[in-house]
């Protein structure tokens, strides 16, 4: 049995019964230790995984027979270790999880097939080998839009999926020092994004990962203001809607923006929210980095 499923499987029908970790676990276990079963960093006994399960009101019996059969539910599990892998910075784990969504016959096709190409090719640009993840993005956005073309994207019926393959393949372009072509790609998706999305949440999300990447772009050319304008926009969305994913790296930004245009007074200040702030999100390596090009390039002291 994969007790990494069923901690899944048991956080997830926590959470639609609106119960906390807390009262889920009092009197069974620790809370600490049901955090990490549900994150399947620990296996517990049979006997416990009954009473979380009867808690729930679920019974065990047909649940474990679900679990272990249930391939849909093997897929949702490893495309979500996949994404935490990423968000944890674990490139080596991140490319186990591709091996073992290679070896399930679910990631063949449609949209499975789709999600395993894209992660195929985010890996492939944490290494910047745009020669490898080009053909893959290509693959992939053409199972959802087959006729795609980038100079229609603003027109695209578009999933959030869709928003985050052609975020790279506009990242293609920046490593392939085509600076212009990137800018007109995401400047094109972020109208999309504002006009066609009605989820607000889903809107946020996109938009301020779409808006970092822009911003980074125009900040390369010297467009240091309209680079400033972007974050600026983002920023606010990302608060108002909650999105906080991307926020501490659009501050990055930001200041960088503001450091060439001789306003270097927030720099500072700026520099400091985003090396806390991906802390926070648990990226280390990036929060390192950040306090490493504070230093070396606006003379900026992180202590932390």
């Amino acid at each position: 049995m994969s007790y990494i499923h069923v901690g899944n499987y048991v956080k997830f029908a926590r959470k639609q019964k609106g119960m906390s970790q807390d009262a889920l676990a009092n009197g069974i276990l620790d809370r600490s230790n049901l955090t990490r079963f549900e994150n399947g960093k620990q296996e517990l006994s049979k006997e416990k995984i009954d009473k979380l399960f009867e808690r729930l009101g679920y019974s065990t019996e047909s649940l474990f027979s679900h679990i272990l059969h249930d391939n849909a539910f093997k897929v949702s599990a490893l495309r979500d270790r996949f994404t935490r892998n990423i968000v944890n910075e674990d490139d080596k784990t991140a490319q186990q999880t591709i091996f073992e969504m290679e070896q399930n016959d679910a990631f063949e096709s449609d949209i499975h097939k789709q999600f395993l190409l894209r992660s195929k090719a985010m890996v492939a640009l944490r290494r910047e080998d745009s020669i490898l993840a080009k053909p893959l993005l290509d693959e992939a956005i053409r199972i959802t839009l087959p006729m795609f073309d980038e100079e229609k994207v603003e027109k695209y019926l578009l999933t959030t999926e869709d928003i985050e393959i052609i975020n790279m393949l506009a990242a293609v372009h920046f490593y392939n020092n085509d600076l212009e072509k990137a800018i007109k790609l995401l400047e094109k998706l972020m109208w999309n994004i504002k006009t066609q999305l009605v989820d607000e949440k889903k809107k946020a999300h996109s938009f301020t990962l779409t808006a970092y990447n822009l911003s980074k772009y125009l900040g390369a050319t010297g467009r240091y203001q309209e680079s400033l304008k972007v974050c600026d926009e983002a920023i606010e969305t990302g608060q108002l809607q909650n999105a906080y994913g991307m926020l501490p790296n659009l501050i990055y930004n930001k200041a960088y923006a503001l450091f060439h245009l001789g306003e270097k007074d927030e720099v500072s200040h700026l520099m400091h929210q985003a090396y806390f702030g991906n802390l926070v999100l648990g990226r280390e390596q990036t929060a390192k980095l950040v306090k490493e090009y504070a230093s070396e390039k606006y003379s900026v002291k992180i202590v932390g």
